[in-house]
């Protein structure tokens, strides 16, 4: 009962530091015009009227940090973690301040971000769920190159108020749920911290946008993630299949994979070149005109799957199956709306 009560004051923590350090920041660029996102710029990805703070996960981050030390203490492993994390999220949050980093170098700290924390918590994908298993080299590079890939997807889904963060909101409780199920305590705390963190962001964000995630915000939040799903399906343990992480994450994921096949293949150009046509931007053009409609239309949407991947956490050919009906569902839904005319 006394560790519930320090969990609930620390993330209760969490939300306070969240929500004052984005009020903060609101205040602040509002005055001093720093890291704005203007209004009146000739992004595709723009879908906002007024000069707007993309800060927010500089809240989140701290918020993070508070509640993860006044829990957990100075934790070696767990200050590993957050170290890496601290140079994913630095790698998105000069992005926002400046767009001074290359593509590369950025990807060259997110990997070194994701190489730190797997080291120090002694984490790495190494059971696939179908009788096979990567040598340490191999299971060490591919998990540095899957939580790269589920960091930069979660950027690319931020686009409308509460888009982001709402199904990062989905993925934090679902892996709350799945790890208090099977007694894995840890990743069952910091998903609860993590989730009072977003909501200090949260209720700022949506539905009226008073302040943006920004890239730090996104990349943090979906290396977290990434990394917490990781932990909890690597224990071998507790049984949750190594397919309910890409299940859970499937939205992100496949945004990013058909993104980039869509760029790469069908128009030659590069993967890292934004566009207007991604799937929740032709959900606004098409079907909803709305900023907060679109993301309550996205995450409708995706809450079942979400669902389904916690109701199947241990089955792995369950999860497979609601992957493939996820994939269906949207390239039905984005085919529709992309030969939609009005």
């Amino acid at each position: 009962m006394e560790s519930y009560d320090t969990l609930f004051i620390s993330a209760l923590i969490g939300f306070v530091v969240s929500l004052g350090v984005c009020f903060g920041i609101i205040t602040l660029s509002s005055r001093l015009h720093f890291f704005v996102d203007s209004a009146t710029s000739d992004k595709p990805q723009r879908f906002h009227t007024d000069n707007t703070s993309r800060a927010g996960g500089l809240g989140i981050f701290v918020a993070c940090v508070c509640a993860c030390v006044i829990f957990f203490g100075f934790d070696k492993p767990i200050l590993g973690l957050l170290f890496g994390s601290l140079i994913i999220f630095l790698s998105g949050l000069a992005e926002d301040f400046s767009s001074a980093l290359s593509p590369k170098l950025r990807l060259l700290l997110q990997c070194f971000g994701a190489f730190l924390a797997c080291y120090t918590m002694h984490t790495y994908i190494s059971d696939l769920s179908i009788g096979f298993q990567f040598p340490y080299v191999v299971g060490i590079l591919f998990s540095i190159f899957a939580l790269v890939g589920v960091t930069n997807a979660t950027n690319i889904i931020d686009g409308f108020n509460g888009l982001a963060s709402g199904v990062c909101l989905l993925i934090f409780v679902a892996i709350a749920v799945v790890a208090y199920e099977v007694q894995d305590w840890d990743i069952f705390q910091i998903a609860i911290l993590t989730t009072a963190a977003i909501l200090g962001f949260f209720v700022l964000n949506f539905p009226y946008g008073k302040i943006f995630l920004g890239d730090g915000g996104a990349y943090f939040l979906g290396f977290l993630a990434g990394f917490l799903l990781v932990s909890l399906t690597q224990n071998t343990s507790n049984g949750v299949s190594a397919w309910f992480g890409l299940s859970l994450m499937i939205y992100p994921v496949w945004e990013v994979l058909f993104s980039i096949f869509r760029k790469k293949i069908k128009r030659g150009l590069s993967p890292m070149q934004p566009d207007g046509v991604h799937f929740h931007m032709l959900i606004y053009k098409r079907l909803t005109k709305g900023n907060a409609k679109t993301s309550l239309w996205i995450l409708t949407l995706y809450t079942p799957f979400v669902v389904l991947s916690v109701v199947f956490a241990h089955h792995s050919l369950a999860l497979i199956g609601i992957s493939l009906v996820f994939i269906v569902f949207y390239q039905l839904i984005y085919k529709r709306l992309a030969t939609f005319r009005l």
